[in-house]
Formats: structure tokens, sequence, C-alpha cells
């Protein structure tokens, strides 16, 4: 999806990638902090949509592949 935007003949798509970027790197500290202090935030706690779109946020942090991969049994 990002090399389609970059190859946009328009600024508009290669300006979306670079927010998107600017924004995964922005809330890596913020998930780093969530994960180390509370674990995974899994559905017990705060609900599946919540769960889900942490893990989505977890996994779109392209910047920190390290911190990708989440221990088994985190939807629990």
């Amino acid at each position: 999806m990002q090399q389609m935007f970059r190859q946009q003949p328009d600024s508009a798509g290669r300006n979306l990638v670079d927010v998107e970027k600017a924004n995964y790197a922005r809330h890596q500290p913020v998930l780093e902090r969530i994960v180390r202090q509370y674990g995974f935030p899994g559905v017990r706690q705060v609900g599946k949509t919540s769960s889900h779109n942490f893990w989505l946020m977890v996994q779109h942090a392209d910047a920190h592949p390290e911190f990708q991969p989440l221990p088994g049994g985190v939807w629990e």
C-alpha cells in the first residue's frame, strides 16, 4: 500500500505515508511503556476491540521490529 501511495504523481499519497510513519513513531514509546507496566492489554482487560487495536499498533511499529513479536496468549 505504501508503495502505491509513493508512486502517486501528487504529494498527497507520499505525505500520507510520512504522516503514518510519524504517528507510529510517536506512539511507540507509549506502547512499550504500557507493555512494560501492565503487560499486553488482553481481551479480558480492555475488550476485544481495544486489544485488537493495540495489537495493530504494535504490528505497524516498523521502526522497532524487535517489539513486534508478542508472546503467546496475549489475546486472553
